[in-house]
């Protein structure tokens, strides 16, 4: 059992004892919601220090008392090894760096976080990376999914900050000035095998719970995107003349076939018996397939967005870069839903909602529990190579949002009018990855020569 770890220091004239608990915050309300698990410095009774890390885990699975996944618990064995050993190194590296400070009283809890977010970063630096990216988000004119997406790309480079500074044995910190297109390929070579990096350097990830999986072309080239993002930021704001990404190839993102479900599937599982709990996800996925929204802004539909038989929203992922309402009439399908959690308060969110973990894990047992388990072929994500998957493995929130576009596509046929009911602009490339022309509408098509 790992208890509170402390150590020793011997200040003069008197003995003051450091600890550092490991803890969270949760309501019953999340339980079912991962939470990040914090961590205390105490010494004495004026010294208290907080510091939030990036791991997280689901509430009921945690234990304040002995700062571990609780014993008696369904867990993976080798995952609760692994991360309740991460809680542990982060402890020490908590300890490590306070007993190393001089000047003790004077430490806040800003000072905790910076040092554990960036231990290699040279504070106050004009230049230093962070406080630039940090301002680069902060100014830029996009939605808060978007931030946070582009807030992963900043924690991307600093991981990579450390990676080169423990495989060369010298201090390294990413210089926007000096940064050459062979950076930029290390740093594309780093986010590919990062996966392989985490298993020979486990150092560096004590403070990542989620084991650090292989990555696609898709995922590394959004990456990339968000790196060439803020140095176009950069030199527009005349912070540097330096652009290492002119002339630096980033390659169009490659899709295989969407796949979605039928609209036969889409009323057999809406007619399903479930239990109260498994029902209130498979209707948060039925009326989400029904009117064609990202999860993003399925979360945050209320009263106020229901006019005259229709759902009006503001796509969230581009509200401020080309802000578009998008309508949509609601077939019987979504009209019955809504009305079955019609609430009086037009303020109040239309559905029941949920963390996109819980949601697409609920989704997976519904599909299963439907007998939705045909083989499917996909394209791997990760490798490129076609592969059968069973579709109930597959599912997850977004094909809700495919299996809309598809079907309607399927009978439309033409992307610019389905766009007007999905927000895409225009002959978007990403419509791509939603639609199938399919050997039945291939058929139609050709047919059209015998009429």
């Amino acid at each position: 059992m790992l208890c509170k770890f402390s150590i020793f220091a011997q200040p003069k004239p008197t003995q003051i004892m450091a600890t550092v608990t490991a803890f969270i915050r949760s309501t019953a309300e999340k339980k079912d919601r991962e939470v990040n698990i914090r961590f205390r410095l105490t010494d004495g009774r004026k010294i208290q220090l907080f510091y939030k890390s990036e791991l997280s885990i689901v509430p009921r699975y945690w234990s304040n008392e002995t700062q571990t996944i609780k014993a008696k618990v369904a867990y993976n064995e080798q995952e609760r090894l692994i991360f309740n050993r991460k809680v542990e190194g982060i402890r020490q590296r908590i300890l490590d760096w306070y007993v190393a400070q001089p000047l003790k009283a004077e430490l806040t809890s800003a000072d905790l976080q910076s040092h554990m977010d960036n231990p290699h970063k040279e504070e106050g630096h004009p230049d230093d990376f962070e406080a630039l990216y940090l301002r680069f988000v902060d100014e830029r004119d996009c939605g808060e999914s978007r931030k946070e997406q582009l807030m992963v790309g900043m924690r991307d480079v600093r991981r990579y900050e450390k990676y080169i500074a423990i495989t060369s044995g010298e201090r390294y910190a990413f210089n926007i000035h000096t940064c050459t297109q062979q950076v930029l390929r290390s740093f594309e070579r780093f986010l590919a095998d990062e996966h392989k990096i985490a298993e020979q350097y486990p150092e560096l990830y004590v403070d990542r719970w989620r084991k650090q999986k292989p990555r696609g072309y898709n995922t590394i080239r959004n990456r990339l995107i968000y790196l060439r993002s803020f140095f176009l930021w950069a030199r527009d704001n005349d912070i540097t003349t330096n652009n290492p990404f002119k002339g630096y190839k980033i390659r169009k993102a490659v899709y295989g076939s969407a796949v979605y479900i039928t609209t036969e599937e889409l009323h057999a599982l809406a007619n399903l018996e479930l239990e109260p709990r498994l029902a209130r996800y498979r209707d948060l996925y039925i009326f989400q397939a029904s009117i064609g929204c990202r999860v993003s802004d399925l979360k945050t539909l209320c009263g106020r967005n229901i006019h005259d038989g229709c759902v009006e929203y503001i796509a969230r992922k581009t509200a401020n870069q080309d802000p578009v309402t998008v309508v949509v009439p609601m077939n019987k399908l979504a009209t019955k839903i809504y009305e079955k959690y019609k609430k009086d308060d037009p303020n109040e969110p239309i559905l029941p909602t949920s963390s996109d973990q819980v949601y697409n894990r609920n989704i997976k047992k519904i599909f299963e529990i439907a007998g939705l388990d045909r083989w499917v072929q996909r394209r791997n994500p990760i490798t490129g190579a076609p592969e059968q998957v069973r579709l109930c493995d597959l599912v997850a929130s977004h094909m809700a949002r495919k299996t809309f576009i598809g079907n309607i596509f399927e009978r439309v046929k033409d992307q610019n009018t389905v766009s007007e009911l999905t927000g895409h602009r225009a002959n978007s490339e990403s419509f791509l990855q939603y639609r199938d022309v399919n050997v039945k509408m291939k058929r139609d098509m050709v047919a059209i020569l015998d009429e």
